[in-house]
């Protein structure tokens, strides 16, 4: 069977030869190319899956933090206040950063967060309307001078639910900076696996390229050398009969 190949390749015009050397060389790019492609792909997944899913929720969350104190900050000092236009400003800015938060839960809500921070998300979004809850009664007594029950809810109740609030956004952006972690060891690994997958690719594709290239040169140039040894071995006859037709001549002379 291997000689049966041989021969099929030994009567394969130059060109052809030529041509196949061509096509073996492109198929292996193709390959180191497809791979390096497929390798960057992935990595361009993990990356994106750091900043959509890990980055932007903690962007997200460390603002509710932030609106949470100042909230904080807004119905300490309505506790305290008896000035109505104070009040009713402090009110406006609760109000408005009531909104904003809403606003955020809604951004977090489209996103696509895993499991585990989804589920502790979830804990979040129900102590957060128990810590609103709270808050509606404690700014209602507030807004009436009550200022003593008000606070008494605020150091009784509000204070720890605030913590606990608190408490669960710190944990879903520890949650999600150790999910971001392990994505990016993962591609580190992937990486790895696809650089030396490419590198056996490399070296595989340059030995068998080499080796049918210097197969294909044995096969061209042997047909050549073929020739040169006929056109010497019919010369050397030619010479060789001149030779014999000249020793006639002067023998019959």
């Amino acid at each position: 069977m291997g000689e049966h190949h041989m021969n099929l390749l030994r009567n394969i015009k130059i060109r052809s030869k030529l041509f196949v050397i061509i096509i073996i060389s492109a198929l292996a790019l193709s390959i180191v190319g497809i791979q390096g492609v497929g390798g960057l792909s992935k990595l361009s997944k993990g990356s994106e899956m750091i900043y959509q899913d890990q980055l932007i929720p903690n962007q997200l969350f460390a603002r509710l933090k932030a609106n949470n104190l100042d909230l904080d900050t807004y119905k300490f000092e309505l506790m305290v206040t008896k000035d109505n236009d104070r009040n009713d400003t402090l009110q406006k800015n609760i109000k408005e950063k009531n909104e904003e938060n809403n606003t955020l839960m809604e951004k977090i809500d489209q996103l696509k967060l895993m499991d585990n921070v989804s589920e502790k998300y979830e804990s979040f979004k129900s102590e957060y309307k128990k810590l609103q809850d709270i808050s509606s009664q404690m700014l209602s007594l507030a807004v009436k001078n009550e200022n003593d029950k008000a606070y008494d809810v605020y150091l009784k109740e509000m204070e720890p639910q605030r913590e606990t609030v608190n408490q669960l956004i710190e944990d879903i952006q520890t949650l999600n900076a150790d999910n971001a972690k392990t994505i990016y060891q993962r591609d580190s690994k992937e990486a790895g696996s696809i650089i030396t997958l490419l590198i056996i690719v490399i070296a595989a594709s340059l030995v068998l390229s080499i080796s049918i290239g210097l197969l294909m040169t044995r096969l061209i140039t042997k047909p050549i050398k073929d020739i040169q040894a006929l056109f010497a071995k019919q010369s050397k006859a030619i010479l060789l009969s001149k030779e014999h037709i000249n020793r006639r001549m002067n023998w019959d002379c």
